[in-house]
């Protein structure tokens, strides 16, 4: 037995099998078809404002004093299109659990109550209900709101208001997935315009701190910018799917500075993690610097010298993290080869902007260490 089962006695929750055993009021057929013409015709024109349409066409079709809609939102239900008498409450709602509305959610049912106040005292809007028929509205298959009729006075749904509130119930859910899908739609154009600006802000900061002269004539200054732009794009393009890349094609792309396999001197430890592709640009540009420096000043400018680059993702609940070690030795006595130019600036601020990191640079006995933890999601 559910908790909302425990509450609610039979006086309180009638099936709507009750309304088969009600005399029905014959509607026009023709009246019917008017309305939801009419409905449908609102809709196109103004579908901003497609669930009050539907919402009064309800109250019309159905002689309900009060007519709405209900959606799941945590564990909340938001109000977000009344008409009729409870039209100056739209936008408000109940918590689930004291709302008919969640019972309606829990047994996946059409359900009539009578005088739900009894048994949810919350229910404080004015004029009072004195019954109330409540229809599902499913997205994606489940349950997640309701579309309701309210009488407020000795009128009684019967079989007929059932069935207009189901075919109201397929518009209104029609009408909250298009509407979550285009939102959907928008927040995805947003996202791809951040990682625009994002691309482009990047870009930016690898020109400014690439140091070159006014006229791009000199080698190796033109050569450090083609690189680290190269680097960039590489994390863009690695092969994953449309929203991820695999971080062990991208680290073994980027460490073997050729299309050979990764020096020798460079030992990867890690598995094959899927990194969201906006971090993938920032995250390569990072490893790309790393590697620069130990080939110029660090472990790798020195025969001897070693790298271990080490990394895993936590537990997608718990940790859903990327953790990445970058430690050198073997090298030069170890110093802070990276100064204050680009490559610092990036591993200490600009991973943080950007991806969400958490870093830290260090120069100890062994040589330069560089951890990152990135969220992955």
């Amino acid at each position: 037995m559910t908790m909302f089962e425990t509450m609610l006695s039979s006086d309180e929750l009638l099936s709507a099998s009750v309304l088969t055993r009600r005399p029905t009021t014959a509607r026009d057929p023709n009246y019917e078809n008017a309305a939801q013409d009419a409905l449908l015709s609102r809709i196109n024109s103004r579908p901003d404002r497609a669930l009050q349409a539907l919402v009064e066409t309800v109250v019309d079709l159905c002689g309900a004093g009060s007519a709405g809609v209900s959606i799941l939102r945590g564990n909340d239900f938001v109000w977000p299109a009344i008409a009729g008498a409870w039209a100056k409450y739209v936008d408000q709602g109940l918590p689930r659990n004291a709302s008919p509305c969640g019972v309606v959610i829990e047994r996946n049912a059409t359900l009539l109550f009578d005088e739900p106040k009894r048994i949810f005292p919350s229910i404080d809007a004015v004029p009072e209900i004195r019954e109330i028929l409540l229809v599902p509205l499913y997205f994606r298959g489940e349950p997640r709101g309701t579309l309701w009729a309210i009488s407020h006075d000795e009128k009684r749904f019967d079989a007929e208001d059932a069935r207009i509130l189901d075919r109201m119930g397929l518009i209104a859910a029609a009408i909250e997935t298009t509407r979550r899908s285009r939102e959907r739609e928008q927040r995805q154009v947003r996202s791809a315009g951040d990682r625009v600006r994002n691309t482009i802000a990047v870009m930016r900061s690898i020109v400014r701190g690439s140091d070159y002269p006014q006229e791009l004539d000199e080698p190796i200054p033109l050569l450090k910018l083609s690189s680290r732009l190269g680097a960039y794009a590489a994390g863009a393009i690695a092969p994953g799917t449309a929203d991820t890349v695999d971080l062990w094609t991208l680290i073994a792309h980027l460490m073997s500075r050729s299309d050979e396999e990764p020096d020798w001197r460079i030992s990867l430890s890690g598995e094959n993690v899927a990194v969201p592709v906006e971090q993938a640009g920032p995250l390569a540009l990072a490893l790309h610097e790393l590697l620069e420096n130990a080939i110029e000043h660090g472990a790798l400018a020195q025969p001897g010298g070693h790298v271990d680059l080490t990394w895993w993702a936590g537990d997608a609940v718990i940790d859903d993290k990327l953790h990445l070690s970058w430690l050198e030795r073997g090298g030069r006595p170890p110093a802070d080869h990276l100064g204050n130019g680009f490559g610092l600036e990036l591993l200490e601020y600009g991973l943080a902007a950007l991806t969400r990191a958490e870093t830290h640079v260090s120069f100890d006995a062994t040589g330069l260490r560089f951890t990152l933890v990135m969220p992955l999601h």
